[in-house]
């Protein structure tokens, strides 16, 4: 199928830049066009196909507001994004019966989440199909990272390849299952953001391990056995990692 088009209307430029941006860089879907005001889309949606999903701002340009204009787009799919964090104004939206509710600023994550799972269950079989295939590709982008070595070079780790993660600062060493080493400038605490919570967990303020990985653990001792190397077990780390594990 033809890349997933997203209406946009919003009448603030600088935000419009951010959605756009959002749009086509982290969904990797296509901006079927960006207007200001109710009078212009309906003008452009007679001229044009309907787009798969609008992004509508509620104070526009114009006489219509976005749930006027909402009423005007039938079957459109449709997610508000506005600043108007008034409990009236949402009462009013939701009768239009949008996918979704925004408050400015509006967090990367939450609009992706809501755009996915609106293309998801609005029922087109096609689009459906096209955002399973790239949950699908990202999940196999997530198998792995490029790690900038010491001679600038990128080299590709496999995650199911790391064993341990130990900090030192503003930097970690990654342990890998074949016993290499590679040293990162980062902090442990922003290479947590970048990995999967399903297969890492921090287990001391200055080790994260790899849970497949794990061999035992000493309650008693508070150490854990990861690729046949013990690991101080921080208390204050320990009841999450036991809570992780699946135990009879």
């Amino acid at each position: 199928m033809d890349r997933i088009n997203i209406l946009i209307v919003e009448d603030d430029p600088l935000f419009t830049i951010e959605l756009v941006r959002i749009v086509e860089e982290d969904l990797g879907f296509q901006v079927a066009a960006c207007l200001e005001s109710g009078k212009d889309t309906l003008e452009w949606l007679s001229a044009n196909s309907k787009p798969d999903l609008a992004l509508l701002d509620i104070s526009l340009k114009g006489e219509l507001n976005g749930i006027e204009l909402a009423y005007e787009l039938g079957k459109i799919p449709i997610i508000f994004i506005t600043s108007a964090d008034v409990p009236a104004i949402y009462q009013q939206a939701r009768q239009v019966k949008p996918y979704g509710y925004i408050v400015k600023p509006v967090g990367r994550l939450t609009l992706k989440s809501m755009v996915e799972g609106a293309l998801v269950h609005h029922g087109d079989t096609s689009v459906a199909a096209e955002i399973g295939r790239k949950w699908q590709e990202d999940e196999t982008l997530n198998n792995f990272v490029f790690l900038k070595n010491q001679s600038g070079k990128l080299v590709k780790i496999d995650l199911q390849e790391i064993v341990v993660i130990e900090s030192d600062g503003n930097y970690c060493t990654i342990l890998m299952a074949d016993e290499k080493r590679h040293v990162l400038k980062m902090s442990l605490k922003r290479m947590t953001s970048h990995l999967s919570n399903k297969l890492f967990v921090q287990i001391h303020r200055n080790f994260m391990i790899h849970l497949p990985s794990v061999e035992s653990i000493d309650t008693t001792e508070n150490t854990v056995r990861v690729a046949g190397k013990e690991y101080p077990l921080g208390l204050t780390f320990r009841s999450n990692l036991l809570d992780r594990l699946r135990k009879f």
